[in-house]
């Protein structure tokens, strides 16, 4: 058995957020089958995110506040949009562009993300 904690990753700067991999490339725990760890966005801390895509993602919102998604097939049609609440579980598909975005300057988003390889190839 291997154990990690959070608060032991390497936190890593990143556009918008805050990144702590345990598991996959560049991690805690250096694997090639899948990718997991933790990032928390903040515009005030970390500036805004960029909108961009990569291969299917599954998130699991920790803690939020005033935080929601826009997300579509094409940088240009991400016309849905999602409030974010603590407990819900999101899944980006492979090619759907999406961002985190906030309705006050206090907005913060912290998430657990998960991805079944183990390099993650982000297009903004």
């Amino acid at each position: 058995m291997e154990y990690f904690r959070r608060e032991d990753a390497l936190r890593v700067n990143a556009s918008g957020r805050l990144i702590q991999r345990i598991f996959g490339n560049n991690s805690a725990c250096e694997i090639d089958n899948a990718n997991m760890g933790f990032a928390h966005f903040s515009e005030e801390e970390y500036g805004k995110m960029p909108c961009h895509y990569h291969e299917d993602e599954i998130i699991y919102i920790l803690e939020v506040r005033d935080a929601y998604t826009e997300y579509g097939e094409t940088r240009e049609s991400m016309n849905n949009r999602k409030e974010l609440k603590a407990g819900d579980v999101l899944r980006f598909h492979n090619g759907e562009f999406h961002v985190f975005k906030f309705t006050s300057k206090e907005g913060y988003l912290d998430i657990l993300f998960f991805f079944s390889q183990g390099k993650i190839n982000v297009v903004e």
